[in-house]
């Protein structure tokens, strides 16, 4: 059983300033109770620009799969873990945004930069036998820059984004290797244009992934380092709509690079 109850309150000490503190207390009838507060500070730099700093705490407890899964053949000998306990999380972030348009060019620019701090992290991981099972690992944290860049032109909108991610996988917090920060980048565009008079819009996702390092257990229970290659995920859709858009039709192709 799952409930919860929020409440926030909205402060404006002066015109540009908004401060908005709240808190969460969820209730599950399994886990710990806890109260998640937050707090949001948004200052106005001028009519189409904003600065922001935001503070959450969050948890989220293991689903249904975690716990109960059960999932045996020639390739899979995976377990659930109904002693699992809740995922917590520290998050901060402190973001700039600016919009503005001209002449019907619509321009967003946006630079944010977060920590994020998760303990009791849920993952998979195998025995010496090789039985996956989920467990709740130490810690784990990350922190990045990310930079959002939209612009429209009549049908026309180009959408760019650029992140730089540094992860730790604190497996064991007695193992100061492991709390290395590896950082990789990801970079995602959009490109779509709208036919309004027809009602069909075109649209090119391209999702590029850096070299990525993290660790991960071994059937010895050791923490080893593994890495991924980089790679782009490239999908393209169709979407027509009819009876003045009572009715949407979606084609396209998904993972166009063939990416496996």
């Amino acid at each position: 059983v799952d409930a919860s109850f929020f409440v926030s309150l909205d402060i404006h000490p002066i015109k540009k300033v908004s401060i908005v503190p709240a808190l969460r207390y969820g209730y599950n009838n399994m886990y710990v109770k806890l109260p998640t507060p937050s707090l949001q500070f948004k200052y106005d730099v001028s009519e189409n620009s904003a600065f922001r700093l935001n503070y959450g705490m969050g948890y989220r407890t293991p689903d249904l799969k975690e716990m109960y899964l059960v999932f045996n053949d020639a390739n899979h000998n995976i377990f659930g873990n109904k002693d699992l306990k809740a995922e917590n999380s520290h998050n901060f972030s402190t973001s700039y945004n600016y919009q503005n348009s001209f002449n019907k060019h619509g321009l967003k620019v946006g630079a944010k930069f977060f920590y994020n701090h998760k303990y009791n992290a849920i993952v998979l991981t195998p025995d010496a036998n090789l039985v996956y099972k989920y467990v709740n690992i130490a810690q784990n944290t990350s922190l990045g820059v990310q930079l959002d860049n939209k612009y429209t032109f009549k049908g026309l909108t180009v959408g760019v984004g650029f992140s730089y991610t540094g992860l730790t996988n604190d497996l064991y917090p007695t193992d100061n290797s492991l709390k290395k920060y590896y950082f990789y980048p990801q970079m995602q565009t959009n490109v779509s244009y709208d036919f309004k008079k027809i009602n069909l819009s075109l649209n090119l996702f391209n999702k590029w992934m850096g070299k990525r390092y993290d660790y991960q257990l071994n059937e010895n229970d050791e923490a080893v380092q593994i890495q991924t290659q980089s790679y782009d995920l490239m999908d393209f859709t169709v979407q027509k709509g009819f009876w003045k858009n009572r009715i949407g039709i979606t084609a396209g192709i998904k993972n166009i690079l063939n990416v496996t």
